[in-house]
């Protein structure tokens, strides 16, 4: 790499490592492009010729994250059995949500939800498919119950995962996560693990576990 082309990326970086500062006191639409060159120190010609437009801004903090996502969450998910592996992997994936793609989308207004839901169907791909390698794997040796086609178990956790991340996004990060999202994935990994052969609800689907669960 050439030091025109070091200079260049170096610049780049300072112009977002500088927009996500400013992004963590307030919302986007109230930062200007000439506040994010002031204090990154840089000319306005520098920020339009790495980024043609503000909210493409928002494209960069979002195709960053999924590449941090895919390459490091993902990787730091522990071997062993599936319940070790799936309750790492919820973990790893909410603080990602909440301090990531979540908090970011807190400070963007309504007009980028667009953008927000593009980034949020490439992360759904990687999920779906780290969800695959462990659910299928935990079926096969019987560490998480076979009574539910794995397709529909993944389908549930998703659910459950999204469902919790757009309640704290649209609430502004105000719900008390952590206490609420352990006692959930207790929850749910209840239902997931196998029952003992003797068990009066072993046959019964997962939706019916949940119904179960959920009443008491």
């Amino acid at each position: 790499m050439s030091k025109h082309e070091l200079r260049s990326r170096e610049t780049k970086h300072k112009i977002y490592q500088t927009a996500r500062l400013l992004l963590e006191e307030r919302e986007f639409n109230n930062i200007t492009v000439q506040e994010i060159c002031q204090h990154a120190n840089v000319s306005i010609g520098s920020f339009y010729h790495h980024f043609p437009f503000k909210e493409a801004l928002l494209t960069e903090i979002y195709r960053r994250g999924d590449s941090y996502f895919s390459k490091i969450v993902v990787n730091r998910i522990p071997s062993g059995d599936a319940i070790t592996r799936l309750c790492m992997f919820i973990k790893l994936w909410m603080h990602f949500i909440m301090t990531s793609v979540g908090v970011t989308n807190i400070k963007y207004p309504d007009k980028q939800w667009s953008l927000f839901h593009q980034q949020m169907i490439s992360l759904d791909k990687i999920t779906t498919q780290t969800l695959t390698d462990i659910i299928q794997a935990g079926i096969k040796n019987n560490e998480i119950n076979s009574y539910q086609d794995s397709t529909q178990i993944i389908e549930f956790i998703k659910s459950y995962m999204w469902g919790f991340s757009y309640r704290w996004c649209f609430q502004k990060g105000h719900i008390e996560s952590k206490p609420n999202f352990k006692a959930l994935t207790e929850t749910l990994i209840s239902m997931l693990k196998p029952f003992p052969s003797s068990s009066p609800i072993k046959n019964e689907g997962l939706v019916s576990q949940y119904n179960r669960t959920s009443t008491k």
